[in-house]
Formats: structure tokens, C-alpha cells, sequence
């Protein structure tokens, strides 16, 4: 399935459960950026994240994304009002990651998350390989919770080192494969 593609059809707008999901656009691209900033800041809780001068976390991973012709921004909306977003990438040859995820805390403990996240990771059957911090139960007993339902075959864990970050604690990677509908 190629990006912004599902069942040969185009996708702009998705409803997932009662959230409605658009692929970023110009229009969204600045609360998009707002919605980041407090991502970060709930992961500060987790990893070491520094200000800028101008008092913003950064937020190089969002602008690589964006850039890449493999990934996929979802901003996603509860009564029109922005809640969250989900990064996904899906880069040829290698399994999809999700790159960030993130529901305002109002919103959580409602099941949203979960069906988001399913939803990302069925978009793109095949091997995944998703990545949290020891530290963030949450988001371990989500994706744990997700991989265990979608997996067709095992789900193994691992533990990595983070890249270029050799005092930081290292992530926790569920590593399973999502099967087609087809199959």
C-alpha cells in the first residue's frame, strides 16, 4: 500500500472511531506543530529534551518526517477540535515505525489511543518494529496491548541503545509482523 493510498482509494480524511484523522496539510501544519510541542513535553517526563532560545522543544524528527517520501502525518480531531497525532514510517525494505504518537491527556483512557493506533499499524501490513522508553508505562502497555492483538506470529522485544545518545537509557523495540487483510 503506498502513502495516502488505502483499497486503491485516496485518503484525505478517515474516521477512526469517533476521531477524524487528516494527512497534514498547509492548513494543519501550524497546530500540528502546537500539538508537538506538548508531546514533548509529556516526553520529557522520559528523555532528556532541552528548550531552545526561543523556549520550544525541538522538533527534528517531525521535520524529517515530513520530508520523507515514506512517511506518513495524521493529525487527529475530536468534534473538529485537535487531540493528537500519529507519525508513521514506512520506509521501503525495512519495517514501518511509528515515529511519534500522541493523544492530549483529556481525551486518554478511553480506548482512542488503542484504536488510532491499530489503525496506523493495519494501514501497513508487514514486519513493524516500535520503539518506547522503559520508563513510559503507558505507552508500553499500549503497544504491548497493540502488538499482542495484531501480530500474526511472535512478538519479540529487544532492548537498543538509543543513536548518538550513549548516556540515555535504551529503548524497548517490539519487533512483530502485521498480516494483510487478505490474509
Amino acid at each position: 500500500m503506498s502513502p495516502g493510498r488505502a483499497g486503491g482509494a485516496s485518503v484525505g480524511a478517515v474516521r477512526v472511531g469517533d476521531l477524524d484523522l487528516e494527512r497534514e496539510g498547509p492548513e494543519s501544519r501550524i497546530v500540528l506543530e502546537r500539538l508537538y510541542q506538548f508531546y514533548r513535553h509529556d516526553m520529557s517526563a522520559h528523555v532528556d529534551a532541552h528548550l531552545s532560545g526561543e523556549g520550544l522543544f525541538r522538533d527534528r524528527r517531525l521535520r524529517a518526517l515530513r520530508e520523507s517520501v515514506d512517511a506518513e502525518v495524521w493529525l487527529a480531531r475530536l468534534a473538529g477540535e485537535p487531540v493528537g497525532f500519529v507519525l508513521v514510517d514506512h520506509p521501503a525494505g525495512g519495517p514501518s515505525t511509528i515515529g511519534d504518537f500522541f493523544l492530549v491527556r483529556r481525551v486518554r483512557g478511553r480506548g482512542r489511543g488503542r484504536e488510532l493506533a491499530r489503525w496506523a499499524l493495519r494501514r501497513h501490513p508487514g514486519p513493524w518494529a516500535i520503539a518506547f522508553q522503559a520508563s513510559n508505562e503507558a505507552a508500553e502497555r499500549l503497544w504491548t496491548s497493540v502488538a499482542g492483538d495484531l501480530a500474526d506470529g511472535e512478538v519479540r522485544r529487544e532492548s537498543r541503545p538509543v543513536p548518538h545518545r550513549p548516556d540515555a537509557p535504551p529503548d524497548q523495540w517490539l519487533l512483530f509482523r502485521v498480516a494483510s487483510s487478505g490474509e
